[in-house]
Formats: structure tokens, C-alpha cells, sequence
């Protein structure tokens, strides 16, 4: 295995464009007025699910001022978001957990809970809405951190002609366009065409692409734009690498149909990673199954959940340490008469430090995670093969 150090570079670019525009919650609620707090699920990838599921598992009980049991309040995606945001608010919800494998399902869900001060933890990260709306978060891996990774994989592999394929063109995308042919030329890359799939801008042409005699195709989209691109792409005769932007279920790639094709993941059996190796090896064991299918989106459920985990342990100021995979969240109560409040658990994810089994997670200003490491890698005879790490030099960290 290669181990790479890179810089995440045009953070600084990024954040300046994207600081206007955040939504104002209007409404707040207490979240502790009974024996119980609930965590609101808004997902339909059953891994997401069982990642959750785990982890609720091994954390059920949270103490405070007192001790209380958490419940989770799952919904699908494809339930009328308004309905459901009504119903979760109704409910005093503390949070609400989301599968953001889709753009449009992201910007529903932001939508319909941007008169709220319920925080938004997503697992995807498809939508600009996310760094615009003062109540949303994603733990997962942001655009300008795999492209950097991708600069470094694509240079070292001695390709120097490409594309950069977009699902959007919306201005975040625009701007890791941006920030990827500026790296990739830095680097020693010839050229660099920028394609964007839906939108005004809209100018994608498979055709055109495969008849370039380009080294490469770099993919950044959704799960649903990203199969489309790369189906038009392979029908039109397309036969150089072809990268996609992170990957969250890998079992999508299980099919000999994407062999050799590369992708960036933030979650392997690593021993640079010993907390993720850790939760692989354990997981595997207690629900039977084979490390290979511990994916990155049972991490990323488990993680979710954690992490809200960890703000609702931060308010009782006498609270220990939870260690990772424990079957007990023992803790002394605190102050009595407690009150939390929605709006203070969104402030208080915003300055949380949770060390989870994907990445230390932290939250930069737009609500997008500070990432410290990824990895790149390859279909081969239809499985995914771990390639390379790559880490940042993140000095918001």
C-alpha cells in the first residue's frame, strides 16, 4: 500500500464563497421533558440503517441530569418529507440522522426543516444546500478533500489529459472544478475539460469525451447521476480510467462491469486506522459476517449516531469517556433540572470532537467535515481492492 501526504487545498477559497446565505431557525423546543430523548432517521440504505441500529445497541442509555433512554424514530426517503418533518417535530427530536445519497432528497430534507433548529446529520455530502443552511452537517468526505486525493492518485499513476465530469453546476460544484484543474496542472497535468451533467451549464457528451483520446474520466455526483455518467460513458466506447467521487455503499460496485474502475472511499481495514479496523473486526464477528461487508455505510450509521451521541454526553459536565464498541454507557448524573434545548444541541455539534470509526469528526463553519485521511480504490473481479491512503495536512484540526 502507497501512503500519500496532501493538502486540502482551496479550503480557505471554498468557505469564502460559501459563508452567505445560512438559514435562521425560528423555532426551539426543550429535548430532555421526559424519561426519554429521540433521534429522528430519515434513510433508505438498509447498511445506514444497521450502522444505526448497532450503535443504538451499545449506547442506549445516555445520563444528564438524569438518566435517559435514547429511541430512534426511523422513516424512509421516500415518505413525504413534509409529513415527516412535521411528525419529528412533534416529536422534540434532537436530531435527525439522514441518508443523503441523493441531491434531490438532500434538498428536500433540508427544505422541509429550514424553519427549525433541529440539527441535520447527513451521510452524503451531494448538496451546496449543506454549507448554506445553518442547520445541516455531513460527516461524510467533502468534494475539495478527494479531489486533492484524486490530483495525487491520477499524477502518480502518469496520466496528464482529462475530464472532470459534475453532476451539477451548482457554485460548490463549479468550485472543485475549479480547484481541481488548478491542482492537477500544478502538478504536472497537461489539460483538463470540464463537463457538467444537469443544470444551466449543462454541456456533458459522452461522445465528445470518448472520441478526446483523454487518460482519464473523474466523476463527482450523486449515486443516481453518477451510474448515468458512467454508463453513457462506457457505451460510447470509453476505455481509459475512470475515477468516482466517494463511494458510500460498495456493494453497488460488486459487478464485474466496473472492473478497473477507481473511486474514493474513507473507510478500510487499515491499521493506520486501528479504531476502524477495530469496529470491522468487531462488528464482523457479532453479526456474523465477513469484514469485506462491514461498509463504509455501516460506519458512516454508527458514526452518525455517535456523534450526536457525544453532544448529548457533553452536556453533563461529570460524564466519562465512552469507549468505542462499549456495551455500557456508564456515567454519573449531573446537575438536576437540566434543560437542553434543539438549538443548543445544533450549537454544540458545531464545536464537537468525536474520535469516530470513519475520521475524527469535526465540523468546519459551513457544517462540513474536517477530514484527515481517505483512501482510493479499485474494482477488481468485481470487489473493491484498497489502493492508496492519502492524508491532509488540515490546519483548521
Amino acid at each position: 500500500m502507497k501512503k500519500f501526504a496532501v493538502i486540502a487545498i482551496a479550503c480557505i477559497l471554498i468557505l469564502s464563497i460559501l459563508l452567505c446565505g445560512c438559514t435562521k431557525s425560528t423555532s426551539d423546543y426543550t429535548i430532555n421533558n421526559s424519561d426519554s430523548i429521540n433521534i429522528g432517521i430519515i434513510a433508505s440504505d438498509d447498511s445506514v440503517l444497521k450502522g444505526v441500529d448497532y450503535a443504538s445497541s451499545l449506547a442506549p442509555l445516555v445520563h444528564i441530569d438524569k438518566e435517559y433512554k435514547i429511541n430512534t424514530l426511523t422513516y424512509s426517503i421516500n415518505d413525504d418529507i413534509n409529513t415527516t418533518a412535521s411528525e419529528l417535530l412533534s416529536q422534540n427530536v434532537c436530531a435527525v440522522i439522514c441518508d443523503g445519497s441523493y441531491k434531490t432528497h438532500t434538498d428536500l430534507i433540508i427544505k422541509a426543516f429550514e424553519d427549525t433548529s433541529i440539527p441535520l446529520v447527513f451521510i452524503g455530502n451531494h448538496s451546496d444546500l449543506i454549507q448554506t443552511t445553518d442547520n445541516a452537517f455531513s460527516i461524510s468526505t467533502p468534494y475539495n478533500y478527494q479531489s486533492s486525493a484524486a490530483v495525487s492518485y491520477l499524477t502518480s499513476e502518469g496520466l496528464s489529459t482529462g475530464a472532470i465530469v459534475l453532476g451539477d453546476d451548482s457554485e460548490y460544484m463549479t468550485t472543485v472544478a475549479e480547484m481541481f484543474e488548478s491542482a492537477f496542472m500544478a502538478s504536472g497535468g497537461k489539460s483538463v475539460s470540464t463537463y457538467y451533467f444537469t443544470g444551466e451549464k449543462e454541456n456533458f457528451s459522452a461522445k465528445a469525451i470518448s472520441g478526446a483520446g483523454l487518460d482519464f474520466a473523474f466523476i463527482i455526483a450523486d449515486d443516481a447521476s453518477r451510474n448515468s455518467i458512467y454508463t453513457e460513458l462506457v457505451d460510447a466506447g470509453f476505455a481509459s480510467q475512470i475515477v468516482f467521487s466517494e463511494v458510500i455503499d460498495k456493494a453497488q460496485l460488486h459487478d464485474e462491469s466496473y472492473n478497473n474502475v477507481s473511486f474514493i472511499s474513507n473507510f478500510e481495514l487499515d491499521d493506520n486506522n486501528y479504531i476502524g479496523s477495530d469496529f470491522i473486526n468487531t462488528y464482523s464477528e457479532k453479526n456474523g459476517i465477513k469484514t469485506t461487508e462491514v461498509t463504509p455505510s455501516i460506519a458512516y450509521g454508527y458514526d452518525a449516531y455517535m456523534t450526536i451521541y457525544e453532544v448529548l454526553r457533553n452536556f453533563n459536565p461529570n460524564s466519562q469517556s465512552l469507549s468505542p464498541f462499549s456495551t455500557e454507557a456508564t456515567a454519573e448524573t449531573g446537575d438536576e433540572n437540566n434543560q437542553i434545548t434543539v438549538s443548543q444541541v445544533k450549537d454544540a455539534l458545531k464545536e464537537i470532537e468525536y474520535f469516530g470509526v470513519t475520521d475524527t469528526i469535526t465540523f468546519d463553519q459551513n457544517g462540513l467535515s474536517n477530514t484527515t485521511f481517505i483512501y482510493i480504490d479499485k474494482v477488481e473481479n468485481a470487489q473493491p481492492k484498497m489502493l492508496n491512503r492519502y492524508e491532509f495536512n488540515n490546519e483548521q484540526n
